[in-house]
């Protein structure tokens, strides 16, 4: 009976002492003790970092990845320190379905690699609506004065012939100019015409005067002689 006490007591120091050890090396094993976002949950606002707290220090080449549908997403520098895996966002992420998957060396120097989900399901913003540029309306335009240059060139093509058959309008103040003059040197000529009888009368009752004085001068020297002789 002694016998059999004795070999259950030790059995059952046996199995305490197990449980024992098994529990300390569970606790020194190093394991994921909360994260920001959380496992399994659903963000529903703008995530701007990710932040992995573990049950005892992390080295330094501890570091995770951020993956959608399988697709590693752009994070910023990890950050080490302690216990704590910290990264920030630079940029927006899209609505969906991720995985954070980590990969740490333990306070034990055993390497450990596991990984979690969250769901993004944030507002999205709209894009900012670009300013719509109004148009000068068509009357500050300005106009074109190539067409309005052309349309008479235009105008005097379109009637082939005019040139030979009709004068031109051109030609009617050529004659007119030319008509003035013509009558400006007729009445030259009637005047130079009308002026030649009265030099020929002047010239006429000059030499007449002249005669007349010469014949008085010869009968005064006639009476003159004739007075003498008497």
């Amino acid at each position: 009976m002694k016998r059999t006490y004795r070999m259950f007591a030790l059995f059952a120091v046996t199995i305490l002492l197990g449980g024992l050890f098994g529990l300390g090396m569970a606790q020194a094993h190093t394991t994921l003790s909360s994260a920001t976002p959380e496992p399994d949950s659903t963000v529903t606002e703008e995530l701007t970092a990710i932040e992995l707290k573990f049950n005892t220090d992390v080295e330094p080449l501890s570091t995770f990845k951020l993956l959608l549908n399988g697709e590693e997403q752009p994070i910023g520098p990890i950050e080490v320190d302690g216990q704590y895996l910290r990264s920030g966002l630079s940029d927006p992420l899209p609505n969906g379905d991720y995985t954070v998957a980590w990969k740490i060396v333990g306070e034990d120097g055993h390497p450990i690699e596991s990984q979690y989900s969250f769901t993004l399901n944030a507002p999205v913003q709209a894009p900012a609506e670009e300013p719509v540029r109004e148009e000068a309306p068509a009357a500050e335009q300005a106009p074109d004065t190539t067409t309005a240059e052309q349309t008479p060139e235009t105008k005097e093509e379109a009637v082939p012939g005019n040139h030979d058959t009709e004068p031109s309008q051109d030609a009617a103040p050529a004659n007119n100019e030319t008509q003035p003059s013509q009558g400006a040197e007729a009445d030259k000529e009637k005047e130079s015409s009308g002026s030649n009888p009265a030099v020929w009368i002047g010239l006429g009752a000059a030499l007449i005067g002249i005669i007349a004085g010469t014949l008085s001068v010869v009968r005064a020297k006639r009476n003159g002689g004739n007075g003498r002789k008497q």
